[in-house]
C-alpha cells in the first residue's frame, strides 16, 4: 500500500544543535532511610532466585520486595543472627544466601528457616587485628566452591563436605569440616568469574591471572593468551584515577582511555557492553564500549545524570533489567532501563509541530520561538532566515533534496533547499489573509504536494507541471476550525481530520466530493480529531485519534466504528498522535504518556515520565516516524525518540509471594511463640 508521509513544520531561524541535546537524561528513583532502608551507605547488592533484592549497608542487611524493606541486624545472645551489621559482600547457593561482613566472617543464611550460620574465623589473626579481614568478594563457582577475597588481598577457597548444604540445619558440626585453601603467593585486588573452569584475578601488579578452580593452579593470562583462546575478552577491570583518564585491564592487554572529565569510579555491564562512569560531571553511560575507544568525552555519552555529589559504591542489574546504584551515604538509586532507550531532544522546549529526520540523521523540528536541529555528526549549522512564518519539510530521497512548504504573508510558498542552505522559490499560491495550515503531505512516488488549510480547501501542487489545484470543502463547516490531519487511502479517497469532525473526500472524475462525519450523525464519539493513520496491514482501516473521545477505528467499507476509551482500558481519552510499527501495534501520544495498543490481543501498555519520557503531556501535530521505523513524539518539554523494539515488555514474569502474616495486627515470625510458622512464609 502506498503511503503519504508527513512533513515537519518549522518556524524560521534554522540551525543545528549539538549532540548533547540528544543525550538521555537519567532520572533515578531514590530509596533512602525515608523509604525504610536501614542506612545510606550501600556496600553490596544482590537479587536472589526468588526475585528479592538484598542490600548490604553499614548498619544492617536489607531485603527489598519492591515495596517494603525488611532489616536484619546482629542481636546479642542470638547465635542465629548475622555476625555483624556491616554487610560487605553477598552471593547465593541453593536455599542459602551467603554474606560477607566487615568483621571478616562468612554467614550462611537459610532462607526457609531464616537462620544465619556463622563460619569460624578464616583469615590470619593479623588481618583481624589490623581490621583488614572484611570480605570484598564472594564468588560461588560451578563446583559449588566458595572463593573469598578480603581487604588485605588474601584469597581463600572453601570446599564443603558432601551433603553439607542439605544437612547443615541438622548438623552444625559440618561448619568445622570445611576445607580451606589459601594462595599466599598472589595478592589480588579483585576476583571475577572467568571462562569455564576458571576464575580471573586482578593482581597487585595490574595484570590478570587465571585460576583453575579444580587444581588451584594459576597462570598469567597475558603471557598465555595466544596458547589458551578460551580467555574471556569481555572481562575487564577498571582503575579510576581521579584524573582525566581511566585504566582498563583485560586478560590479554591493558590500556588508558582519556576523558575530558575527572573519573571517580568505573563499572562495566559486560552483557550489554555498557560502561558507567561516575565523574565530576555526573553519571555518564556509554553503550557498546570497547577497549578500542581510547578517548571519551562528556558529549559522547549516551545517557547522563548530571548530579555530582554522590560517591558510587555498587552497580547492579537485576533480572528485569533495572539498574541499582549504591551510593556512599545517599542510599540506593533505581534506574528504569527504558530510560536508557528513550532519547530526549530539545529538552525544556515545547514541541508543537511534526518532527522530521533526514536521511543524514538530522532531526528538524519547530519550537514556538525558532528552528531547532540536531545533526548526527555533531556539527552546528545555520540556514539563512526566511520570511515564512511556517514551513513543512520533506527530503525527496533520491538526491536528498529538501522541500519546504511555507506559509507566507499572502499565501503558500514552496521552496527547494540547496545543500548550502539557500531557499530556492519553486512556486507560490496567493490565498486571502487569515488562513493558516499545519497539515501537508507529499506523494511518495512523485513531487506532488497536498495541503489542507483552514479556509476550507485541499490544495494540490504538482512540481513537474508547476500547476495548482483546489478542492473546496469549507461549505461543510462553520468558521473557526483547525485542519489537524490529512491522509490518502489506497482507493484514492481523502480524509481530513478537523476540530469539528472528519472530512471524507470521494474521487469523482478529476474532482473530489466531500462529506462530513460528525458525532451526532455517523458515529464519532468526539468531533475534535487530532490524528489520522491508514492501517499498515489492512488498506480499508483508518485509525482516528481524538481530543476527548479516545481512539477510533473506521472500516471504510462498512462505515462502522470500533472504539478504545478510558472505559475500555486506555489511560487517557486525549490522543494526539497515532503511529504504527512494523508488527502492526499502535503507539499514541496523550496527556498521560505514550500508549501502546496491540489490536490483535487488545493489550494496552502505558509509558510515562518514569520510563524516560520528556513529560507525561504531549502536543498536537508533534509526532512522526522515520524511515528506519524510529518513533518521534513531541511534548511540553522536548522531543522523545525511540525504536519500538526497545520498548518490549520484560520477558521475566515476576513471581508472586506472600511476604508476611499478621495476627491481631501483629507480625508473625518464624519460630515465635505463636508456633504458626515453622519456616519462612514465602515457602509455607
Amino acid at each position: 500500500m502506498n503511503k503519504l508521509l508527513p512533513f515537519c513544520i518549522l518556524f524560521f531561524g534554522l540551525q543545528f544543535i549539538s549532540n548533547g541535546w540528544s543525550q538521555t537524561q537519567i532520572e533515578p528513583e531514590f530509596l533512602t532511610i525515608d523509604e525504610g532502608l536501614s542506612q545510606g551507605f550501600i556496600s553490596a547488592i544482590h537479587q536472589d532466585q526468588e526475585g528479592f533484592l538484598w542490600i548490604g549497608t553499614k548498619n544492617g542487611l536489607n531485603r527489598y520486595d519492591g515495596e517494603l524493606f525488611e532489616v536484619f541486624t546482629h542481636r546479642l545472645n542470638d547465635d542465629y543472627s548475622i555476625s555483624d551489621d556491616h554487610v560487605t559482600a553477598i552471593n547465593e547457593l541453593g536455599e542459602y544466601l551467603i554474606f560477607g561482613t566487615n568483621d571478616g566472617r562468612v554467614n550462611l543464611f537459610h532462607k526457609r528457616l531464616r537462620r544465619f550460620y556463622r563460619l569460624p574465623n578464616l583469615f590470619s589473626p593479623d588481618d583481624y587485628l589490623l581490621g583488614q579481614a572484611f570480605i570484598k568478594v564472594l564468588l560461588v563457582d560451578e563446583q559449588q566452591q566458595l572463593w573469598l577475597l578480603n581487604y588485605s588481598k588474601t584469597l581463600l577457597r572453601l570446599q564443603f563436605p558432601e551433603n553439607f548444604w542439605k544437612d547443615l540445619p541438622k548438623n552444625e558440626q559440618l561448619l568445622n569440616e570445611i576445607i580451606i585453601t589459601d594462595f599466599p603467593s598472589i595478592q589480588l585486588r579483585e576476583v571475577q568469574e572467568g571462562s569455564e573452569g576458571m576464575l580471573y584475578g586482578l593482581h597487585d601488579n595490574e595484570q590478570y591471572l587465571a585460576i583453575d578452580i579444580k587444581s588451584g593452579q594459576w597462570q598469567w593470562t597475558k603471557e598465555n593468551a595466544d596458547a589458551d583462546p578460551t580467555y574471556r575478552e569481555d572481562a575487564f577491570s577498571f582503575l579510576a584515577t581521579l584524573r582525566q583518564y581511566f585504566k582498563w585491564i583485560s586478560p590479554s592487554d591493558s590500556g588508558i582511555t582519556q576523558t575530558d572529565f575527572t573519573v571517580v569510579s568505573c563499572h562495566y555491564l559486560s552483557d550489554q557492553k555498557q560502561l558507567w562512569l561516575f565523574t565530576d560531571q555526573g553519571i555518564l553511560v556509554y553503550n557498546n564500549w570497547s577497549k578500542t575507544k581510547r578517548q571519551l568525552t562528556k558529549a559522547d555519552a549516551d545517557a547522563i545524570y548530571p548530579q555530582t555529589n554522590y560517591s558510587v559504591t555498587e552497580l547492579y542489574k537485576d533480572s528485569s533489567g533495572i539498574i541499582w546504584i549504591g551510593t556512599g551515604g545517599y542510599g540506593l538509586l533505581k534506574v528504569n532501563p527504558r530510560q536508557l532507550k528513550i532519547r530526549t531532544y530539545f529538552k525544556g522546549n515545547t514541541i508543537y509541530a511534526p518532527p522530521f529526520m533526514s536521511p543524514a540523521g538530522e532531526i528538524m523540528i519547530a519550537s514556538l520561538k525558532d528552528y531547532m536541529f540536531y545533526h548526527a555528526n555533531e556539527q552546528e549549522r545555520t540556514f539563512s532566515k526566511q520570511p515564512a512564518l511556517m514551513g513543512t519539510w520533506w527530503s525527496e530521497g533520491q538526491n536528498d533534496t529538501l522541500w519546504s512548504v511555507n506559509k507566507c504573508k499572502h499565501g503558500i510558498e514552496i521552496h527547494k533547499i540547496a545543500p548550502e542552505g539557500q531557499f530556492i522559490l519553486e512556486s507560490k499560491l496567493a490565498i486571502p489573509e487569515g488562513y493558516y495550515f499545519h497539515t501537508a503531505i507529499k506523494e511518495p512516488e512523485a513531487d506532488i504536494f497536498w495541503i489542507a488549510h483552514h479556509r476550507g480547501a485541499l490544495v494540490q501542487y504538482n512540481a513537474p507541471t508547476k500547476a495548482w489545484k483546489h478542492f473546496e470543502f469549507g461549505h461543510l463547516l462553520a468558521d473557526g476550525y483547525d485542519c489537524r490531519a490529512l491522509v490518502k487511502t489506497t482507493n484514492k479517497h481523502w480524509w481530513i481530520g478537523t476540530s469539528k469532525g472528519l472530512i471524507h473526500g470521494i474521487p469523482i472524475a478529476d474532482t473530489l466530493k466531500f462529506e462530513l462525519i460528525r458525532v451526532a450523525e455517523q458515529g464519532l464519539l468526539n468531533d475534535d480529531i487530532s490524528s489520522l493513520l491508514a492501517d499498515r496491514k489492512n488498506e480499508h482501516l483508518l485509525w482516528i485519534g481524538t481530543k476527548g473521545g479516545g481512539l477510533h477505528l473506521l472500516d471504510t467499507r462498512t462505515s462502522k466504528f470500533t472504539y478504545w476509551t478510558e472505559a475500555t482500558g486506555l489511560p487517557n481519552n486525549i490522543i494526539y498522535g497515532v503511529q504504527q510499527d512494523q508488527q502492526g501495534t499502535l503507539w499514541m501520544s496523550s496527556n498521560k504518556g505514550i500508549i501502546n495498543l496491540d489490536p490483535a490481543s487488545n493489550t494496552i501498555r502505558n509509558f510515562t515520565k518514569a520510563d524516560g519520557l520528556q513529560s507525561n503531556e504531549f502536543n498536537t501535530w508533534a509526532y512522526a516516524q522515520t524511515a528506519t521505523g524510529e518513533l518521534l513524539f513531541g511534548g511540553v518539554s522536548g522531543l522523545n525518540a525511540f525504536h519500538p523494539k526497545d520498548m518490549q515488555s520484560n520477558p521475566v514474569s515476576p513471581k508472586v509471594w506472600i511476604t508476611g502474616i499478621r495476627l491481631n495486627n501483629q507480625p508473625i515470625a518464624v519460630g515465635d511463640s505463636t508456633a504458626i510458622l515453622q519456616e519462612a512464609v514465602e515457602y509455607t
